[in-house]
């Protein structure tokens, strides 16, 4: 009976599911523009929110090297079309590629040190600042407000397109895309693994799990769609200065939709962007003599969500369906 049971609520979570998609993928046809403007930032930042959680929350591998890898990918194709007129597309993937790089020795040290968590985080975020320094020190790069502009040639090809239509949709694969991946992910050994990691690292290396090879595993697969995520985001925006392509104030907004969602859940980036972000957009369009409202108003859904859900909306959700089970 218990299984039967299972069996169909797993049948209806398919189902809703492929509603979602259904739903979602029809959107653009019911969307004025500036609603549709904000659909594709609602899905650019559950991408890179699901982005993050797969290091932070799904293996507890706590740090702030994403803006550098948004950056990594934001840059590399940019620059790559710009000076040797190479297709955004395969611009993406190098930059990707070149955030894993970038990814893997930082990590590698900090695990093999064993330095504390808030040690990690803190020498992460160090980081970020030398990095957005260093690109305002070469013009190559925007530096010095002179940003860089990414010319407009409308077509697949180029990564551009006449609406916002044509984003939309591509955010939107890439979020279905990344969402299987972490959904297979978290049925697989490997994030077993990343979960008992995120519990108490301690407890997993004395059961033999390996930490500093799946402390870059998770954090080789986080920079890789992070990156992607960079590379969209130049093409969206159409022009990147180093305090908006490496940006730590973009990623704390982030980690604030994921902590309010729940890390670590598969779910959590979905709930926490889609509930916060149309509140802030709404603020900002309804009473825009107060522009940093929306900010004051994040904080205090933290601050009370937090305190009551310590573990997130979905954390909490979760919990209790384990429980019941």
């Amino acid at each position: 009976m218990k299984n039967s049971s299972r069996q169909s609520s797993s049948t209806l979570n398919y189902v809703l599911l492929g509603a979602l998609i259904v739903a979602l993928a029809l959107l653009p046809f019911v969307l004025p523009s500036y609603p549709l403007h904000l659909a594709v930032l609602i899905l650019l930042y559950v991408y890179l929110g699901q982005s993050y959680n797969i290091s932070a929350g799904f293996a507890g591998c706590f740090g702030f090297l994403h803006p550098i890898f948004i950056g990594t990918g934001a840059y590399t194709s940019t620059l790559l079309f710009t000076k040797m007129g190479l297709t955004p597309w395969l611009g993406m993937l190098a930059g990707a590629v070149l955030a894993v790089i970038l990814s893997l020795p930082i990590t590698y040290v900090a695990i093999r040190a064993k330095l504390p968590r808030l040690s990690f985080a803190l020498i992460t975020m160090a980081f970020v600042f030398i990095a957005v320094y260093a690109a305002d020190s070469f013009a190559v790069l925007g530096g010095g407000d002179r940003g860089v502009q990414i010319p407009f040639r409308p077509g697949l090809a180029n990564f551009q397109f006449s609406s916002k239509i044509g984003f939309y949709y591509i955010m939107l694969a890439m979020t279905i895309t990344l969402m299987v991946v972490c959904w297979q992910m978290l049925r697989s050994r490997m994030g077993l693994y990343f979960r008992a990691m995120a519990d108490n690292e301690k407890a997993s290396e004395a059961v033999g799990v390996n930490l500093v090879k799946y402390n870059l595993i998770a954090m080789g697969i986080s920079a890789f769609f992070t990156a992607l995520g960079g590379s969209f985001y130049a093409q969206f925006v159409g022009s990147l200065l180093p305090s908006t392509a490496i940006s730590l104030e973009l990623m704390i907004g982030v980690i604030l939709f994921l902590a309010v969602g729940g890390f670590g859940t598969f779910w959590g980036p979905v709930v926490g962007v889609g509930l916060l972000m149309p509140i802030g957009e709404i603020l900002r369009s309804r009473l825009p003599q107060f522009q940093t409202l929306h900010l004051l108003l994040y904080g205090l859904i933290v601050i009370v969500i937090l305190s009551v859900l310590p573990h997130g909306i979905m954390g909490y959700i979760t919990s209790k369906l384990d429980r019941n089970h």
